[in-house]
């Protein structure tokens, strides 16, 4: 019996040991807390910001055209080593562009049909005059053909060149031709006269240009009187090629070719009407920049 109340208070003792283990680890449990998370930094001011560049457009490419050239110099002989003919001509061929190029393309094939009407008809009516010369121990002059060329104006409008031509064939009087084209500068379409006043019909175009040539015509021949044919005024507009004028950087220049108004000893006529006379009658997109 004894030993049973023994071993009870031993159990009683233990029971309560553990029970106040038990309140010691709940009391920790519960005084434990989680550690907070660190409060986050507030960003830095930011300094002064510097200030960036407004951005720059690409500056505009130069319009005027890179003009090369293209040649064809030649001596024609005979079997027997007399020479025949000469031939000297250059072309235009300006690059940059489509439209550049197919003015390029425009003077090479021009240059090629020169070379070919040399070779055949030239050559061949030199070598007959050549022969006809022996034959009445006459003296015989070689032929020649020369050709060479100036640019007016190029710009993102027009491009535009002025060209002379010298052809001798043994006659009295050479042929000499002023040759001009103006082109469009941006598809290389040749422009005509008519193009420039696009707001105008053609004989108010015709008109126009009547008025502005025919007083220049009358100082001329007040200054020669033989300048040019009785009829002039009725031959001005008749003869008046409008393809045949360029553009420059003061005005538009007209020609009319040897004998179209004059005899051959006037020559070519040139007419120049000046930007200022053309301002609100022609096109604004033809005006130089």
């Amino acid at each position: 019996m004894k030993q049973w109340i023994g071993r009870r208070k031993v159990m009683k003792r233990a029971a309560a040991l553990m029970l106040a283990c038990l309140l010691c680890l709940s009391l920790f449990a519960c005084s434990r807390t989680e550690p907070e998370p660190p409060e986050e930094e507030d960003d830095p001011p930011a300094g002064p910001v510097a200030p960036q560049p407004d951005p720059q457009p690409d500056p505009d490419p130069d319009p005027a055209a890179t003009v090369e050239e293209r040649s064809l110099s030649k001596t024609y002989t005979n079997d027997a080593g007399d020479e025949l003919l000469r031939v000297s001509a250059v072309v235009p061929c300006p690059a940059g562009s489509d439209a550049m190029e197919q003015i390029a393309a425009y003077y090479e094939a021009w240059l090629d049909d020169i070379e070919y009407y040399c070779e055949t008809m030239l050559v061949e009516t030199a070598a007959e005059g050549l022969a006809w010369a022996k034959e009445s121990e006459s003296v015989f002059n070689p032929y020649a053909f020369e050709s060479a060329y100036q640019v007016t104006r190029s710009d993102a409008a027009v491009f535009s060149v002025m060209r002379d031509q010298y052809e001798s064939t043994g006659g009295v009087h050479p042929a000499y031709t002023m040759l001009a084209e103006t082109f469009d500068a941006s598809n290389g379409g040749r422009l005509s006269v008519f193009t420039l006043f696009s707001s105008m019909e053609q004989q108010e175009v015709l008109t126009f240009i009547r008025g502005k040539v025919l007083p220049i015509a009358k100082r001329k021949l007040e200054a020669q009187p033989d300048l040019y044919y009785e009829n002039y005024e009725e031959l001005l507009m008749d003869a008046f090629d409008p393809l045949c004028f360029a553009m420059t950087d003061t005005g538009l220049t007209l020609y009319w070719q040897t004998y179209a108004i004059g005899p051959y000893v006037s020559g070519v006529q040139r007419f120049d009407i000046s930007y200022e006379e053309l301002d609100g009658v022609m096109d604004a997109q033809w005006m130089p920049s």
